[in-house]
């Protein structure tokens, strides 16, 4: 009797192992990728709510509105700040590079690209004072699709005047 192992047994094991490593590197590969959408999905919703927390307060103890509402331009918004000066925040160049601007300074990361941003005022009537809903959408710029974050963003802000 002869003792060790045919050549068939031998490729049976070889292709085993084959189909088992092709298993766990395409599992190590999508839990990579998994890991790195949710950073960056992190990334973005980060940047738009440091700028939707810096529209907001400054929009909320604004003196007034100077656009006159409602706006038939969402992309822009003017307003008279507690100090007296004139401020506006405003959507530039939506789409590839879009970014949330505050009078001429950037207010989100250059690594994120907002795709979507409105600013649609209302005029306070009676008890209610004007208001202001902002909408934001950003995601990561450079980034594959398969590893790219999309955040969405919306608040209203109603102003402390009557």
């Amino acid at each position: 009797m002869k003792k060790g192992f045919s050549l068939i047994e031998i490729l049976v094991v070889i292709a085993l192992f084959a189909v088992l490593s092709i298993i766990a590197t395409q599992s190590l590969t999508l839990t990579i990728r998994g890991m790195k959408k949710t950073d960056n999905t992190t990334k973005v919703r980060e940047s738009l709510d440091f700028a939707m927390g810096v529209i907001s307060r400054n929009l909320r103890n604004a003196d007034s509105l100077t656009t006159i509402c409602p706006n038939s331009d969402t992309s822009r918004i003017d307003y008279m700040d507690q100090n007296g000066l004139t401020a506006s925040f405003s959507c530039q160049n939506i789409g590839v590079n879009g970014y949330v601007a505050s009078s001429s300074a950037r207010l989100t990361n250059d690594s994120i690209v907002i795709s979507s941003c409105s600013f649609q005022c209302g005029a306070g009537s009676n008890n209610v004072p004007p208001y202001v809903v902002i909408n934001l959408t950003g995601k990561n710029a450079g980034v594959t699709n398969a590893e790219s974050g999309s955040y969405d963003v919306s608040t209203r802000v109603l102003l402390r005047t009557y």
